[in-house]
């Protein structure tokens, strides 16, 4: 998981307009703001509340809106790092809109049906992730649960890992089988407890994504490898040695920047190595790989 740097943050919910966003936004963002009113109206059942949200489903089904936030993140899923090719992305509503599950499936909460259209509770996933987490969204006390639009949300700490929060990306890291794990060095509350919970109720450890992931620390590992195979063959005088070098550490650079797939991953198998000129590369922003269009 990286951070995705959205120009909002949960506590945006109610200035979303004074930020600064693209136009195209602005003008989804205004009529989302009339669905909203409608989700306010304390005269408004709870039933027909859930009915206006399913008929206006076209609202955060936008195309511009979904290209807008696949940009944010390089068209890589929020949490997974996978990128979007075959498969569709779908947008999760962070905080469950119609009703909130235990683990057991059991209703708990009517769901926060004033973030239906709410641009701070949308985030970016693969669909097959987004139907495993579901309507299941734990706290750390259930006592601070916000109950209606009413009651501040802002002041919930979900269980869950969040890709826009700018901490609890530090919570995941990976290992050589190609694992999502808990990152034992940070000193962020509960973030052994979120990590685990963010990787079984989102899939992260799928035998498709500890697949890929295992291949990518191989592979970045083995241009690490050459990198300093090279330098120290520079070193004894091969003329050619320091530019293939240089060859290698462009790759580890694409590898480890935020456009790249899993790059999370790439970045793991380099710190772990316990080798400065790897944790450089590893702590890096790295660069983004330049596709030459054909002539």
């Amino acid at each position: 998981m990286i951070h995705i740097n959205t120009p909002f943050s949960t506590n945006d919910f109610r200035s979303l307009e004074t930020l600064d966003l693209p136009q195209t936004i602005k003008t989804w963002l205004a009529k989302a703001q009339e669905h909203e009113k409608v989700m306010l109206d304390p005269n408004m059942s709870l039933e027909k509340k859930y009915e206006y949200i399913e008929s206006k489903s076209s609202c955060w089904q936008s195309k511009k809106l979904m290209k807008w936030l696949l940009g944010l993140s390089h068209n890589k899923c929020w949490y997974s790092e996978a990128k979007f090719a075959g498969d569709s992305a779908e947008l999760e509503h962070w905080r469950p809109k119609k009703r909130t599950n235990d683990l057991q499936r059991n209703k708990i909460h009517d769901g926060y049906y004033w973030l239906a259209f709410n641009l701070t509770n949308y985030r970016i996933t693969k669909g097959r992730l987004n139907r495993v987490k579901g309507n299941y969204f734990p706290l750390v006390n259930e006592q601070f649960r916000s109950q209606n639009d009413s009651m501040p949300h802002t002041a919930e700490k979900p269980l869950f890992l969040d890709p826009i929060s700018p901490m609890d990306y530090q919570c995941l890291s990976f290992n050589e089988l190609g694992e999502a794990i808990a990152n034992s060095g940070v000193v962020i509350p509960k973030s052994e407890e979120k990590a685990k919970l963010t990787i079984k109720h989102f899939g992260l450890n799928s035998s498709c994504l500890v697949l890929e992931r295992k291949t990518l620390w191989t592979v970045v590992r083995q241009q690490y490898h050459e990198y300093i195979k090279c330098l120290h063959m520079a070193s004894n005088g091969c003329p050619v040695s320091e530019l293939k070098a240089e060859t290698h550490a462009n790759e580890i650079l694409y590898l480890v920047h935020e456009s790249s797939a899993f790059s999370s991953t790439a970045k793991a198998a380099l710190r772990t190595l316990g080798e400065a000129a790897a944790t450089a590369f590893a702590n890096s922003s790295g660069k983004p790989r330049i596709i030459k269009k054909a002539a």
